[in-house]
């Protein structure tokens, strides 16, 4: 019989770890009474990301780099009101034990929500630096190149 790892803790107790790849598990023996002895197990599960808390991030995430290029301004509200739908979606995923990703869906809602107020505002002409006729990305890229001079050889 293979015996498991065992580890003795101050209070004179035997805490023997079980290796298993599902749920990690620790066996404490009390071996202060000789004649019976008492066995506890607490079992946690391995906690892990909701997969729609991660879409909800990249979505928002790419609803604002649409955005903010002014000519992808439409496909930027778009991107955003999915990110915001994934969000809610997401949200009853991660009310259950040992899964993790509230943040993700907080971070994902927000640039989702902030992608379509400034995408609305480029469609309607509201902004005068982000209007949807304009290439924000060229009209950055030539700034850096007229400001960096070195840039300009890449």
């Amino acid at each position: 019989m293979l015996s498991s790892p065992t580890t003795t803790t101050s209070s004179g107790r035997t805490a023997v770890v079980d290796d298993d790849e599902r749920v990690p598990a620790v066996r404490t023996v009390d071996r202060s009474e000789p004649t019976t002895s008492r066995v506890i197990t607490a079992t946690q599960p391995w906690a892990h990301v909701s997969g729609l808390a991660t879409l909800c991030l990249m979505m928002g995430t790419a609803a604002a780099g649409a955005t903010l290029t002014g000519l992808l301004a439409p496909l930027g509200f778009a991107a955003g009101a999915i990110a915001i739908v994934l969000g809610i979606a997401g949200m009853g995923s991660v009310r259950h034990s040992g899964v993790t990703g509230h943040s993700l869906i907080g971070l994902g809602v927000l640039l989702g929500a902030a992608s379509m107020l400034l995408a609305y505002l480029a469609i309607t002409n509201q902004l005068p630096w982000l209007h949807s006729d304009t290439n924000e990305v060229a009209n950055l890229h030539n700034w850096l190149d007229a400001h960096i001079s070195w840039l300009a050889q890449w």
